[in-house]
């Protein structure tokens, strides 16, 4: 048999192994102070200009389904460039804009998710304290407070916003304290 035995290939490939090992601290260093250029569907983009994307990978950026984004185009969500059909021709989105577009579609004349939580978290608590639903509808104060909580964190999981048990709204917290 000719050729290098396998214990000296293995040392080798040992030595080589350690040797590019040493050399990635180096690299990465090198790496993280340039800027890169990121070729996505036939556009180019510098890190820092990177807000425009395709529907394929906006979507995960928006923690969405890309289906999702496509429908919302449709309901006349901003584009930078409408899609076409065949390779490369997906929508692109500026992230920026659809975020914005978002808040004004699904808040309340513009408030933010929180806003929106905590002015629903007001009115279950007044639903309670001041209308008296718990006499209206027959039960007790604590089942209707109850269930209003459970309403509440309802809403938080439509809107896609969870709070800790210790981090819930004022107005939720005075419910809890009536349970």
């Amino acid at each position: 048999m000719t050729g290098t035995p396998s214990i000296l290939r293995r040392v080798r490939l040992n030595d080589r192994l350690r040797d590019l090992q040493s050399l990635r601290p180096a690299r990465a260093a090198q790496r993280h102070d340039e800027t890169y250029r990121v070729r996505v569907h036939g556009l180019e983009y510098s890190e820092g200009e990177m807000s425009t994307f395709p529907v394929p990978i906006a979507a995960p950026r928006l923690k969405i389904d890309a289906s999702s984004l496509r429908r919302w185009i449709q309901r006349g969500c901003p584009v930078v460039r409408k899609g076409r059909r065949g390779p490369g021709g997906a929508a692109l989105v500026d992230l920026d804009k659809v975020n914005a577009w978002r808040g004004r579609v699904n808040g309340a004349a513009g408030l933010s998710a929180d806003d929106v939580l905590h002015r629903i978290g007001t009115a279950l608590l007044e639903a309670v304290e001041q209308d008296h639903v718990d006499i209206r509808a027959g039960f007790t104060k604590e089942e209707a407070a109850a269930a209003f909580v459970v309403a509440f964190e309802r809403c938080c999981k439509t809107f896609g916003h969870t709070f800790r048990f210790d981090d819930k709204p004022e107005p939720i917290r005075a419910l809890m304290r009536v349970l």
